[in-house]
């Protein structure tokens, strides 16, 4: 008998099943045990598949393809086999519940018989059901795994979708989607889409967060989710507008809009800006402010480096940020503030805080 565990949030597929190796498919060296820990590289003691790869150019290809599918499989499946000793312990534990009554009397013995025989076929059902069930599960996620790109604090990185769809991610962010379906794309903190349209097809393009769903044919905007608010800002183009845990409407937006929607508040805000760079000129290398409250500015700082941040009094919260400021320099950033503002401020870098005085 066999339980199955889905380990979602670790991103990648493990089969834990016994093959011979003698066999030269593709699908035996997905199944393999020894053949991962030969692609992981932990059997160095064992020269088996080092033979077998560089015995001829077809089993090299074989080989590669292999550890393509297997290295950028991201989710987790494990097949556990339960002990008989097990399985008889939680059938005593249920013909014990069954043979009580609710005034701890001994049912009829027929009964508990019939029962003892359906918690059997039961059973023999659900071995019999398990083994296709995660063959066809594990063949799917083999054949459409997920890709992900995570940016490190103060990283920004350029993704080019395998639609052609560019997109800048910031610090501290993530971007998933299935490797067949790259237009319905998953995103945890922020970046700026410049979607590649499919007039062939019509294709939407979806940005999907924790709180809203951007839904687009072909357009440049940028969508930032941190902590428990989204903003999206559209540059050209237009999308529709999805907030996933409130009973509005659906928002059509234009050029110039700026949609911000509070989970915790459960409030939707919109507004209108002449420009849309400020807000997202960050994927240039620049954080634009004009006369914005230190308080903001480092709230943004924040978010990309992922550091926290001290205040000696509440009067330097206010002070006007008026000038722009490096986003992917930290050093420098702090720096420019520090002189402009004529203030002091101390990077502590191991507890990943910032002291302002």
């Amino acid at each position: 008998m066999f339980s199955i565990i889905i380990e979602h949030k670790n991103y990648y597929i493990s089969i834990k099943q016994i093959v011979h190796e003698n066999k030269k498919n593709i699908n035996d060296l997905l199944k393999s045990d020894s053949f991962k820990q030969y692609v992981a590289g932990d059997d160095d003691n064992d020269p088996f598949w080092k033979d077998w790869v560089n015995s001829n150019a077809e089993n090299q290809l074989l080989a590669e393809q292999a550890k393509n599918i297997i290295l950028g499989l991201q989710f987790s499946f494990k097949l556990e086999e339960l002990s008989e000793q097990k399985v008889n312990a939680e059938l005593k534990r249920t013909l014990d519940k069954i043979e009580i009554g609710e005034q701890g009397k001994i049912l009829n013995l027929d009964s508990v018989s019939k029962n003892k025989r359906a918690f059997t076929w039961m059973k023999a059902v659900a071995a019999a059901l398990i083994v296709p069930i995660v063959a066809i599960l594990s063949y799917y996620f083999m054949i459409n795994p997920t890709i992900s790109h995570h940016s490190d604090f103060g990283e920004q990185m350029v993704i080019i979708l395998p639609d052609d769809t560019k997109v800048s991610l910031n610090g501290n962010s993530e971007l998933t989607y299935r490797k067949n379906n790259p237009r319905n794309v998953y995103l945890k903190g922020e970046a700026f889409f410049n979607v590649e349209k499919k007039p062939e097809t019509g294709e939407n393009f979806l940005v999907v967060t924790d709180e809203v769903v951007v839904e687009v044919l072909g357009t440049a905007f940028n969508v930032n989710e941190r902590e428990d608010q989204t903003e999206v800002a559209l540059e050209e183009g237009g999308v529709k507008l999805r907030v996933t845990d409130h009973d509005s409407q659906d928002i059509l937006m234009e050029p110039g809009d700026v949609v911000t929607y509070s989970s915790r508040t459960k409030e939707v805000f919109t507004k209108k800006v002449a420009e849309v760079q400020p807000l997202v000129s960050w994927k240039d290398g620049v954080l634009e402010f004009e006369d914005a409250p230190l308080e903001l500015v480092m709230k943004r700082i924040e978010e990309i480096y992922g550091y926290t941040t001290s205040y000696e009094s509440e009067e330097l919260k206010s002070r006007k940020v008026f000038f722009p400021l490096p986003s992917n320099d930290l050093e420098k950033a702090i720096r420019i503030l520090e002189k402009t503002l004529g203030m002091e401020a101390e990077l502590l870098r191991e507890d990943r805080k910032i002291s302002l005085r």
